[in-house]
């Protein structure tokens, strides 16, 4: 099998979700764009949240990309080289796709709509607009492709445990989510400026997620080099 049709065969299988979850997207858009038309007063209701959906949704999608690829490849005597190859393509397309798709729906539903749709392409310090809008396209291009290699990296590492290291390991992971949503209140300050930090600079906080995303695809190409084959 090539890495073309690697590329497409794995492509096809985030086209039913990312289609579900765009239909999702625009019904919420749709039904706050009438609440907000129909409220009374001068109070507008402000919509926010697309790239934080986005952002889980391309995680989960990362989570649930590599058990029946792998197979499928092993099945039909296809490298793990180019099952890897055929993956990173498919996710970067679709992280493309899907920080070209946001960036659309954010300038129709603000400057054709006139819904007020809150976004952190909006808020870059950068006065020049243009330049504004593809530092914001490439920031969140870089986030999507982090996180969909960090859901991968945690997938293939489950596939590669025992029934009981999957329990502790997510037991461990379960609980240190849980002490850091506790922790976020005893460290807001350094929450604030982690979260606005990207506002300032974009360009290096993109680079960052580059780096760290090497990192980790880096580590999911070890595991996939000597991965078992387990039904």
């Amino acid at each position: 099998m090539s890495t073309a049709t690697s590329f497409r065969l794995q492509l096809k299988e985030y086209r039913s979700a990312v289609i579900i979850y765009y239909i999702i997207i625009v019904l919420i858009f749709t039904v706050f764009s009438g609440v907000s038309l129909l409220s009374i007063g001068d109070k507008q209701m402000n919509i926010y949240g697309l790239e934080a959906s986005s952002v889980w949704f391309i995680f989960v999608c990362g989570m649930n990309t590599f058990r029946a690829n792998f197979l499928f490849h092993l099945q039909f005597s296809s490298t793990r080289k180019t099952l890897f190859k055929g993956w990173l393509s498919s996710a970067a397309a679709v992280c493309l796709g899907m920080t070209c798709l946001n960036l659309l729906l954010l300038l129709l539903m603000n400057f054709l709509f006139h819904t007020p749709v809150g976004s952190t392409i909006f808020a870059i310090e950068i006065e020049n607009v243009p330049l504004r809008l593809l530092s914001g396209t490439v920031y969140y291009f870089c986030e999507y492709l982090l996180f969909i290699s960090l859901g991968y990296l945690i997938t293939i590492g489950f596939y590669r445990l025992n029934k009981t290291g999957k329990w502790i390991v997510s037991i461990l992971m379960g609980g240190c989510g849980m002490y850091l949503l506790l922790s976020l209140v005893r460290y807001e300050s350094y929450v604030d400026a982690i979260v606005f930090f990207p506002l300032a600079h974009p360009w290096i906080v993109s680079g960052i997620y580059l780096v760290f995303t090497a990192v980790i695809l880096s580590f999911c190409w070890l595991l996939i080099r000597k991965m078992p084959a387990k039904v």
